[in-house]
């Protein structure tokens, strides 16, 4: 039987993006000129400021990360 190399491949964001709320990780998505939600993330490995990500976003997508906590509270507010 061969043995194969495993490779992973993760997206790295700064880690002072992330939200944590209710044990659990979050970002804000900002998706188009209107269009901004929340993603839960998995994180894999956290290195200094960065954090790897295994789920949640994808390559082209771009993360808030000034006054992302104050956008993620307006809009868990807005969406309870």
């Amino acid at each position: 039987s061969a043995i194969k190399d495993l490779k992973t491949e993760a997206l790295s964001i700064s880690t002072s993006a992330l939200i944590f709320d209710n044990n659990e990780n979050y970002v804000v998505v900002h998706n188009s000129d209107c269009g901004i939600e929340l993603r839960k993330v998995e994180i894999l490995t956290k290195s200094n400021d960065k954090t790897f990500l295994s789920s949640g976003i994808n390559e082209d997508e771009t993360i808030i990360s000034k006054y992302h906590l104050l956008i993620y509270e307006q809009i868990k507010n807005f969406q309870n």
